[in-house]
């Protein structure tokens, strides 16, 4: 068996901890997973990890375990596995996106194994988990960062060490607050100007270049353009929103945009458009203006 401190566990090999884990091998790591899904683990078997039975054998062999699969019930699922056979010196890093609740519950469970618990979410997609360009955001003790930080940053351009566990996930809500907030204020922007004659293709290289320049147009408007729809779905930036305005809510700060864009997003589901791509949202507006975002849209065509 490999030694468990020099090897990493991965739970989740979907599209997120699928890419981190190649990574991960790339980047000269041990690597040892699971998955539920038998393509999935298929797939990380292909790029170098080791696939093991479940969670608890993920745990013997791993004294460092990154957590990615894609709600709170899972996350608790998969502690509870694995903190029987975790110890002083090992730590979970919960990169997953899930609220504040199982976030508590969660590190408790594994504080009481004697093992440290990261609350580590992520900012970036697939891509960025295979390139090794993922912005993290972590919450926990400082000693536990160390320790990961070899892990931290094979996979990440930058990452973020904001306090304690819970502000990761805060601070985490925070940036996707106003991803999501843009991405809708992007989305009225393009239909805005298709509607009035303007060239799509134009009208993005002038936002991209002046001051209505944001990460949020440069991730949705070429997927518009393309018509490509095929990326991360609204319904995961949708149950982040609900988390983003809850927080909001539990520390009493008004968020009147985000809360609009909660309704756009719960409209875009309302259509069907949830196993989407967030940027599908512009077929919300689109139906409304009666224009269509799309690269070469002749300007009759758009009027």
């Amino acid at each position: 068996m490999a030694d468990r401190a020099r090897t990493v566990g991965v739970l989740g090999l979907g599209v997120m901890g699928g890419n981190l884990a190649a990574r991960l091998v790339a980047s000269g790591f041990e690597v040892v997973g699971h998955d539920v899904s038998d393509t999935c683990n298929d797939a990380a078997a292909r790029d170098g990890v080791r696939i093991v039975a479940d969670a608890a054998a993920v745990a013997r062999q791993a004294g460092r375990i990154v957590c990615l699969v894609e709600t709170g019930a899972q996350v608790l699922d998969v502690v509870r596995q694995v903190a029987p056979e975790m110890g002083e010196g090992d730590t979970f890093l919960c990169m997953s996106t899930v609220d504040l609740p199982v976030i508590e519950e969660a590190a408790g469970i594994v504080a009481r194994s004697g093992a440290d618990y990261l609350d580590a979410p992520v900012s970036g997609g697939g891509a960025a988990a295979r390139s090794g360009t993922l912005v993290s955001i972590l919450g926990g003790a400082a000693e536990a960062v160390e320790r990961c930080r070899p892990v931290i940053e094979a996979v990440s351009a930058r990452h973020f060490h904001v306090g304690a566990i819970g502000q990761g996930f805060a601070a985490k809500m925070v940036n996707n607050l106003a991803f999501h907030t843009l991405s809708v204020a992007v989305i009225e922007a393009m239909v805005l100007g298709t509607k009035a004659g303007i060239d799509p293709d134009r009208m993005y290289g002038l936002l991209s270049n002046a001051t209505g320049d944001s990460q949020a147009l440069r991730m949705r408007v070429p997927r518009m353009l393309a018509r490509d729809f095929d990326g991360v779905p609204l319904a995961v930036a949708f149950r982040e929103l609900l988390m983003e305005t809850g927080l909001a809510a539990r520390e009493g700060v008004p968020v009147p945009l985000a809360r609009m864009a909660e309704e756009v997003h719960r409209m875009g589901m309302a259509r069907g458009h949830g196993p989407e791509d967030g940027a599908a949202l512009v077929k919300v507006y689109e139906d409304l203006a009666g224009v269509t975002v799309e690269a070469g849209t002749p300007r009759e065509e758009a009027r």
